[in-house]
């Protein structure tokens, strides 16, 4: 019954092809769109290890203080207490800002990005923590003069020396400022995720940004050597103000990704998941489709089985046998076409978005078609439609076409020959 199968399977190939496709078109769709969100998540979960590789615990708005207006503030005497704990090695005030948006230095125009935050800060120039590190030129010294990252100044056409106009969103007015240096990221970046990135000195973002000098968002702790993460953490809570949460690095990493993963995820849910269902769906009625035409064709040769003394069993079986190396074979090259369409998805997602981002491998699921093929084609040869498969009536077992009535023989068969065709006549199914 296999070896028959098998040569039932191959003998018709263009449907055998047609049925892989299908197979290959639903799973690749519904792989790739997993593919692309899971290995854009995973590069940003490296992108956020290796921004805070340095930083043990972070001390940042809560979600509800983040919605109010004014939010609240870290003060340079909270900051003060906090480098005095007996665990931190370390501490650093965070000074940033969105919306700082940068001009084109030839046309006037507003720089823009793809969807990637337009930050602004400030720096000291001997910060521990700082993500950025001086590539050319010197950090910023007065209120007039910025840095910019390379990615800002090759988006706005700006290099050292030139005058550049920036709009401040706190002060609602666009300033011009001499740029006297540029910055990259670590790992001579140029961006980390698209973003344009103005630095200007700390004081002046302060006053510019908060109101006043001596203010903070947030702030970074590096624990001593032999000091974990939580037992920072731990030494850090009693000085965090409300409106304000303290995190070790590792939380806040997952935190950071989970923010992405669930943008991604929305990108799925709403974009390629949809043509992915469709997809299925599609590859689903397909192969039911295919698997009932081709038992109703085998209806005479699956007859001939059960004539031949093959059980229900075995007769189903060797359609479910089909159907099990179509829906193996067709979800594996689907598998395998999905990772390139998700590798091929990330690649052109980052190059549109001018992202950086460090590579994290492939995230990559097990096939799940081969069930869905089973059932499509189990339909077909169920029970209550057995006659066309495994349980014929008597009216569709082979007859002579020789013979006018229900008997199976004629009068050239020999009497002790089983039911079969004639060899003289071809033979078909009582109708």
């Amino acid at each position: 019954m296999l070896r028959a199968s098998l040569k039932s399977l191959l003998s018709r190939k263009l449907r055998l092809t047609l049925a892989i496709v299908a197979i290959i078109l639903g799973v690749s769709f519904l792989s790739g769109a997993f593919v692309l969100t899971d290995s854009l998540g995973a590069r940003f979960e490296t992108l956020f290890r290796s921004i805070n590789q340095n930083v043990d615990v972070q001390v940042a708005l809560t979600e509800d203080a983040a919605d109010e207006e004014p939010q609240p503030r870290l003060t340079q005497a909270q900051i003060d207490q906090m480098a005095a704990l007996p665990g931190a090695r370390a501490v650093s005030g965070d000074v940033s800002a969105f919306g700082v948006i940068p001009f084109d230095v030839r046309d006037g125009d507003p720089v823009t990005t793809s969807g990637a935050p337009q930050i602004g800060g400030g720096v000291t120039g001997d910060d521990p923590f700082a993500l950025v590190e001086l590539d050319e030129g010197r950090w910023p010294a007065s209120d007039t003069e910025l840095v910019l990252s390379r990615y800002t100044a090759e988006q706005s056409h700006a290099a050292v020396g030139d005058r550049l106009k920036v709009y401040l969103p706190e002060v609602n007015e666009a300033r011009e400022f001499s740029v006297v240096g540029l910055v990259a990221y670590s790992g001579d970046r140029d961006s980390l995720a698209g973003e344009t990135l103005v630095l200007f000195t700390e004081p002046f973002a302060q006053r510019t940004f908060y109101g006043a000098e001596g203010l903070f968002s947030g702030a970074y702790l590096a624990a001593r050597d032999g000091v974990s993460q939580e037992e920072l953490r731990t030494q850090a809570a009693p000085l965090v103000p409300t409106g304000f949460e303290a995190k070790t690095g590792e939380q806040a990493n997952e935190d950071q990704a989970n923010a992405v993963q669930e943008g991604l995820s929305q990108l799925t849910t709403y974009f390629f998941g949809p043509f992915a269902i469709v997809a299925l769906i599609v590859g689903v009625f397909l192969i039911f489709n295919t698997f009932n035409i081709v038992v109703a064709q085998r209806a005479q040769e699956l007859a001939l089985f059960r004539a031949m003394g093959a059980s229900w069993r075995q007769v189903t079986g060797s359609v479910l046998v089909e159907a099990i190396i179509v829906g193996v074979v067709g979800s594996t090259l689907g598998l395998l076409a999905g990772i390139g369409l998700g590798v091929a998805g990330s690649a052109a997602l980052t190059s549109l978005i001018g992202a950086q981002l460090p590579g994290a491998g492939v995230t990559v699921g097990p096939p799940r078609s081969s069930s869905r093929t089973w059932w499509a084609s189990w339909s077909p040869c169920c029970p209550r439609s057995s006659r066309r498969s495994g349980r014929p009536r008597s009216r569709r077992w082979p007859r002579c076409a020789r013979s006018p009535g229900p008997t199976s023989r004629c009068a050239r068969c020999p009497s002790w020959a089983p039911p079969s065709p004639c060899p003289a006549r071809p033979w078909s199914p009582r109708r």
